[in-house]
């Protein structure tokens, strides 16, 4: 396992919190450690900045921020990702709004239903990333 690499005051405040709950319970701050190094290990590298994002069953669904992506067609910023590989399984696809089209946060879970900026609620199928109906919201 790769350890997570720190600047100081970061790791400063990390080894705080592991003197800190070591002084509440024996070993406590080393399972505190251990736990925070579990998480970093799975941790999904973000491309971009992310707007927001889902764990929902073993995929990982992520709406990045729209305005990394290019200038002049729809962005496609939704995302999903294996939990247990961290590999992409498949991006949204546009709604065809051309470049206002971008997924802006997630609205609900079940159905996954994701706003977009274009002023749509889109439903979105959770395994193939096609958009199943859309509503506009203005």
């Amino acid at each position: 396992m790769k350890r997570a690499l720190f600047i100081a005051p970061a790791r400063r405040e990390l080894l705080a919190e592991v003197v800190y709950y070591n002084n509440k319970e024996l070993g406590l701050g080393n399972r505190f450690l251990a736990g925070v190094e579990d998480a970093t290990a799975r941790a999904l590298p973000a491309r971009f900045l992310v707007l927001d994002a889902r764990e929902i069953d073993e995929t990982i669904f992520v709406v990045y921020d729209y305005m990394a992506f290019s200038r002049g067609e729809p962005s496609r910023n939704l995302f999903t990702y294996s939990r247990r590989t961290s590999e992409e399984i498949w991006r949204a696809e546009d709604i065809g709004a051309g470049p206002n089209d971008g997924y802006t946060g997630v609205i609900s879970e079940e159905p996954l239903v994701v706003g977009n900026f274009a002023c749509f609620d889109c439903c979105i199928d959770l395994q193939t990333g096609a958009v199943i109906s859309k509503a506009f919201t203005k």
